[in-house]
Order: C-alpha cells, then structure tokens, then sequence
C-alpha cells in the first residue's frame, strides 16, 4: 500500500540489497529517541558495511470527501514526509557517508513494518528508539507482534540527559 500509489511496499532510493551488511530499518517520527536510533544503526552500519533504510507511515485518511481538498492534504502529508526522510537523510550522511534508501507508506505502523519484513529479504535488523513514555511499535514487536518479527530488533535508549524525549 504504497502511499503514492496505494499498490504494496516499494522502496525508494538504493537497491534492496545492501552489499555485504544487509539493511537496518527505522521507522522516521520526530522524536528524540529515533535521532538517537538513527545515529546509532548508522555508526552500526559503517562499520558492518550495511545500508540504512528508513519508513515513514501516513495514517489512512478517513475524509473522503470534496476530491480536490483530500488530494491536496495527500500532498501535504507526502511532503511532511519527504522532508523528514531529508533531514534523517542528512543525519545518516554526515555520519557514514551514505544516502539511505527509504519507504513513505500509508496504513498502521506495525502492519506496514510485517509487510515490508515479510518482503524484503535484504533487511537485517529493525531499530526501533526507546523513551520513557511507551512506543507502540516496542510494545507490538515484543509482545503479540513478535510471531511477525523476521529480523533482530535493535533497541536504542534515548541517552537525553535530562531524561526528556
């Protein structure tokens, strides 16, 4: 179900597989926990000779109505996402040098994440930031979610000193 085109999982960017490491997988939000996720699977894959890969999911849109309006929120949502794969993006340049191949896909999180474990052989490993507060996608994957779980899952403390996320 591929935001643009609402057809399946499609991955954007480099190949699928990566040459020798494999791909580590993050999901993009804002949080600080994923910058610090972020920066950690990309030290991760320099020196394992790995690829970053990042998703963005969009929420299915519930409004369906007045045509114009919906497709213009569609491209609102696309281009939020865009520009939060560019900043992660420049984060995983700056610290190995790559340009990470990416996701922006519509449906619930943990579905999307089985369906592009479940289809992409070249991943290796999901990284997932952790926080005080709960995240759904550690609570799935450790919980009900783990028969779904094809790969390691890494998960990274937020160091934030003041314990802030």
């Amino acid at each position: 179900m591929n935001a643009a085109s609402g057809t399946g999982p499609s991955m954007e960017g480099a190949s699928s597989i990566a040459e020798d490491g494999g791909i580590y997988l993050l999901v993009v939000d804002d949080s600080h926990e994923f910058i610090e996720a972020l920066k950690a699977a990309s030290e991760l894959a320099a020196r394992s000779h790995a690829q970053i890969a990042l998703l963005y999911t969009l929420e299915p849109m519930e409004f369906q109505q007045w045509g114009g309006i919906e497709e213009r929120m569609r491209a609102e949502r696309r281009e939020k996402a865009e520009d939060a794969i560019k900043r992660a993006s420049e984060i995983v340049k700056g610290i190995n040098g790559q340009t990470p191949s990416f996701y922006i896909e519509e449906g619930a999180p943990q579905d999307v994440l089985v369906d592009i474990l479940k289809n992409e052989i070249g991943i290796k490993a999901l990284v997932l930031g952790a926080c005080r507060a709960s995240n759904p996608l550690i609570s799935y994957f450790t919980g009900k979610g783990l028969a779904h779980l094809t790969v390691p899952l890494f998960i990274i403390p937020d160091t934030n000193a003041d314990g802030e996320s």
